[in-house]
């Protein structure tokens, strides 16, 4: 017999080759609208349930730092893609804490302390509404949870009206399964419900609010932008009234800042023409290419997998998704 007994084959490492969750990842994917124009000026606003039931370990070690971890990657991609846009936390445990960050922020400073209590929904989306309604820019509210009951629901749907009468977007991550209460709270304000199978789903259904969502026709609105002179002289800055060497000013009012984006005193938002270059990728999205097998990518050589409809230039799966995911255009087209 040419068979090997079980402990007498090679020894495999099965903790690191692809397990079927890694193969179905692509299939986790949320299909991006092409379709509808998108809000790109966001002010994104993420509220997060640190009650007890954050330590628990349906995501080993926990939830809390598989949660601190998925932020870690996901706020510097968020304002990689939406460089115009605010991003800001709530965090809910018996008292609330707001946070407004900046793409440098680290998030364990969200999740520091322990969690306690029950997830106060009702006024965590109350205090989250204070905070943001008088946001000039598109508001929409993404609720990370673990919890199943709540305490205090007695006004939530007076709420979750007003959300609605504001176009404000509510979405749903449950990690520890579905709640009929928050899936019918996100249909309300036509927003969106996930239960993640693993952390690798997570990460993908967290990474997709990256992409700016669909906006109605009804809630269109101008913003007015400034594009800022950068000078070097030391003056005092109005983002933290100190003297600095080096900044903006506001073309309207003359008042100095140090980074851009900014929203000025005045009113005005200040952004450079990069930002919003940026941002606008979003409503100019490049076409899904053609399947095409059996030649070879123009860039690397491999196999191709696909031609772009417009120049017939081939490329291999890996150089599609790069264009399609990182650099939106095709490289060979004028």
């Amino acid at each position: 017999m040419d068979t090997n007994f079980v402990w007498e084959e090679a020894y495999k490492r099965t903790w690191e080759m692809p397990t079927e969750s890694v193969k179905r990842k692509q299939s986790y994917k949320l299909k991006i609208d092409k379709e509808h124009r998108k809000g790109i000026i966001r002010h994104f606003h993420i509220i997060i349930d640190s009650s007890d039931r954050i330590d628990l370990d349906g995501f080993l070690p926990n939830y809390r730092i598989k949660i601190i971890e998925a932020l870690n990657m996901f706020i510097p991609q968020f304002y990689q893609e939406n460089p115009i846009s605010l991003l800001s936390f709530l965090v809910s445990r018996d008292s609330f804490d707001y946070f407004l960050v900046k793409e440098n922020f680290e998030p364990k400073n969200l999740l520091h302390k322990m969690g306690k209590g029950f997830f106060d929904l009702e006024n965590s989306l109350k205090e989250s509404l204070d905070k943001i309604e008088n946001s000039k820019y598109l508001k929409e509210i993404l609720v990370i949870t673990q919890s199943i009951s709540f305490r205090n629901i007695s006004n939530l749907f007076a709420l979750i009206n007003k959300c609605k009468s504001l176009n404000i977007k509510i979405n749903f991550i449950n990690l520890c399964g579905e709640v009929t209460l928050l899936k019918k709270l996100s249909q309300i304000t036509n927003g969106k419900y996930f239960v993640p199978l693993d952390f690798e789903h997570f990460k993908i259904i967290l990474f997709n609010f990256t992409k700016p969502s669909n906006i109605s026709n009804s809630i269109f609105s101008l913003l007015k932008f400034g594009f800022p002179e950068s000078i070097r002289e030391e003056s005092v800055c109005a983002c933290h009234l100190q003297i600095t060497d080096s900044g903006f000013i506001c073309p309207q009012c003359g008042s100095k800042y140090c980074d851009l984006p900014s929203e000025c005193i005045c009113g005005l938002v200040l952004v450079s023409f990069i930002n919003l270059s940026k941002s606008m990728y979003h409503n100019y999205l490049l076409e899904d290419f053609t399947l095409s097998n059996d030649k070879e990518c123009f860039i690397c050589g491999e196999i191709s997998f696909s031609y772009c409809k417009k120049c017939k230039s081939l490329f291999c799966k890996m150089c599609d998704e790069f264009m399609h995911e990182f650099i939106n255009f095709c490289i060979f087209c004028e």
